[in-house]
């Protein structure tokens, strides 16, 4: 597993929201998928809840190999202009 210490510096916690929002929004993850709640995943959309390490990793495991070499892909033109 990777965790976040593995990557610090690399991904900040904005990009990693982005990528949440990414897989959760195409429909690729869901709450069973990341061992939360239904009421936990809403807390995470909204933004109310900070993404954990367990939940990182998970998340990682839906992306796929061309998505992990470049975080961006996939994502909106407004999305990437967040991502620093």
């Amino acid at each position: 597993m990777i965790a976040r210490s593995l990557i610090s510096g690399q991904i900040s916690d904005e990009q990693w929201r982005l990528i949440f929002n990414y897989l959760d929004g195409n429909g690729r993850v869901k709450p069973k998928d990341l061992g939360i709640t239904p009421r936990c995943m809403s807390m995470l959309r909204h933004g109310n809840v900070k993404i954990g390490d367990s939940i990182l990793c998970k998340l990682l495991e839906y992306l796929s190999h061309e998505e992990l070499n470049s975080p961006t892909q996939g994502l909106s033109s407004r999305e990437k202009s967040h991502i620093g």
